[in-house]
Formats: structure tokens, sequence, C-alpha cells
């Protein structure tokens, strides 16, 4: 099973990259709501109305649980099986194996510092913002 499509083009591996992530993305979504019911007791109904009011302390919970699991799904494990699927050497064909330069450190945490502000300035706007009324939920 290893590197069984090492030999495909790069757009067949681009096209197969989107669809292992779309379907990895549903699944996962769907096993985190399935774990949620099971872990905190609850019907997919009962889910369903905490979903709807955000603010209990229990909807937080369960939204923080289906969030891991399925980013988790989406974001962490598609890249390593895709790897190994599509190269004899997961870890070089990841860059792994290659030390980030010292600088590398110094400018996230630069870019970070710089950053939060920046963020911060921009949600500041985007609530002055007025919409129309068909958009008012938005």
């Amino acid at each position: 099973m290893k590197a069984i499509w090492e030999s495909n083009t790069p757009y067949s591996k681009f096209l197969i990259s989107v669809g292992f992530i779309l379907i990895s993305a549903v699944l996962f979504t769907f096993i985190s709501t399935i774990g949620a019911t099971l872990i905190y007791g609850i019907s997919m109904v009962e889910m369903q109305n905490l979903l709807a009011n955000p603010t209990s302390p229990l909807a937080i919970s369960v939204l923080k649980f289906v969030q891991l699991v399925s980013s988790t799904g989406t974001f962490l494990l598609p890249p390593f099986i895709l790897a190994l699927l599509f190269s004899s050497h997961p870890t070089k064909y990841l860059s792994l194996d290659v030390k980030p330069e010292k600088y590398s450190f110094l400018l996230v945490a630069i870019l970070m510092i710089v950053a939060t502000p920046m963020i911060n300035f921009l949600g500041e706007i985007n609530s002055y913002m007025h919409l129309p009324g068909f958009l008012k939920g938005v």
C-alpha cells in the first residue's frame, strides 16, 4: 500500500488530494458528532438544540470536541496518509527531515506579535460595517 500513487502526474495527485481531504473532512465531522453524542450522552436532536444556543457551557464543550476531532481529520491526518501513498520516503516528501533555520523562529515570533494588533484592528473595522436588512443574520 506504500507509495502506490508515486508515479502519478502532479495533476492527478492534486485531484486525489482534494478528494481525499474532502472525504476525510466529511467522515471526521460525522465521527465527531457521533462521538459527541456518545461521550456527552445527548441525542442528535438535543445536540441540534444545543448548537442553536452556543452560549451554554455544554454547547461550548460539545463544539470544542467536534472542532478538535473534525480539524484533526481534515488538516492533520490527510497529509501523512497522502505522503505514504505518494512517496516511498514520506518524511522527505513532507520535508520533515529538514531542520528549520534559526532565523525562522525569530521571524515567526515577530510576525505573531505584529499580526495580533492588525487582526484586532480589522475586527474593530468589521464591527462598524452596516449591512442591508437581508444580510442582518451575517
